[in-house]
């Protein structure tokens, strides 16, 4: 789902959402408002999916190009959330508006700037939204022409996505979106399966990490966006402390430096800024086992927010953190090591 910062591009999120959506309704999150994708801006695609390929034992997926010269890739996941790897299908010099503001953003490296939060009632959200304060975005029409005026009667948007028209927090943009159930053929069920199923066992986007400058200011935000703190966590391997919010059957994880090290780094470096993602894997050690061999190190576990877990040693090739975690139910049975 290709969002910009100020979600303006909402035609263009609305082409993929027909595919995001298309996943059984028994796959879809359970629990409202999770996490349900992170935008990550790329001037090297090839690179980065063999990173997050190779490496990192991902099945990545190709998506759709855009109009405005912006193509994407897709890591997407069984419950259906995913990630989205945005790139420049035009030389820079061709690239206007947002697409050239995009592809600014990139200089330094990938970079993810923005995500989404799946909504079960966009129209209760919307409501609690507005009633707490926050400017919103005009909502789009229920239907669309799919070939302008023209012969093809108007079809029913199958997203809603409710938006911001100044990024909500320091550390990030964000958005929630709603996807309307789709029934699926045959052939499509046995795609969706095939097309979901990782090499690393991933199950799905469980946390969004935000490396925040004024985390006082943040943490205010986030608890008026409807999100509840949990408690506090720690990654002393990289320099970070922070907050668990509560999102859905997931987490956003609003962060802060601790001492020297990475987190300052990047902090120093970029800014305030989306740091990170978690992603529950069915299997840690065989996740494990597929990114030491990659890197050729011993990876180290650690209990972590959401249980057992492990940082990958991406040596700033990503420019994000990804952490793989257990699934709750199989470290509850003794399975992860």
């Amino acid at each position: 789902m290709k969002c910009p910062p100020a979600i303006a591009r909402l035609v263009a999120s609305m082409i993929l959402a027909a595919t995001a959506a298309s996943l059984p309704a028994e796959n879809r999150p359970v629990g409202d408002r999770s996490p349900d994708h992170v935008l990550i801006w790329t001037r090297n695609v090839d690179k980065l999916t063999a990173i997050m390929a190779v490496k990192l034992g991902f099945q990545v997926r190709p998506g759709g190009v855009f109009g405005d010269g912006v193509a994407n890739r897709i890591i997407r996941f069984p419950n259906r959330s995913y990630l989205e790897l945005l790139y420049f299908a035009k030389a820079p010099s061709e690239l206007q508006g947002q697409a050239r503001r995009d592809y600014a953003a990139t200089a330094r490296g990938n970079v993810a700037n923005n995500f989404g939060i799946q909504a079960a009632d966009i129209d209760t959200t919307v409501r609690q939204l507005s009633r707490d304060g926050w400017k919103l975005d005009p909502q789009t029409p229920m239907t669309f022409d799919p070939d302008g005026p023209g012969p093809l009667p108007a079809q029913e948007r199958t997203s809603r996505i409710v938006s911001f028209p100044r990024p909500p927090l320091i550390a990030s943009d964000l958005f929630f979106i709603h996807y309307k159930p789709i029934e699926l053929t045959a052939t499509q069920r046995a795609d969706s399966e095939v097309f979901t199923r990782h090499p690393n066992g991933a199950l799905r986007l469980s946390s969004v990490w935000l490396l925040s400058g004024d985390p006082e200011v943040d943490a205010a935000r986030l608890s008026r966006l409807g999100f509840v703190g949990r408690k506090p966590v720690e990654f002393p391997a990289i320099g970070l402390r922070g907050l668990e919010f509560v999102a859905g059957e997931g987490s956003i994880l609003l962060l802060q430096p601790s001492g020297p090290g990475p987190a300052a780094n990047a902090l120093a470096g970029r800014g305030p800024h989306l740091y990170g993602v978690g992603i529950e894997v069915a299997d840690l050690d065989r996740a494990r086992r597929i990114v030491g061999r990659s890197y050729g190190e011993t990876i180290v576990s650690y209990k972590g927010a959401m249980g057992d877990a492990f940082l990958v040693p991406t040596h700033g090739e990503l420019g994000f953190v990804v952490e793989f975690h257990g699934s709750p139910s199989s470290q509850e049975n003794g399975e992860a090591k």
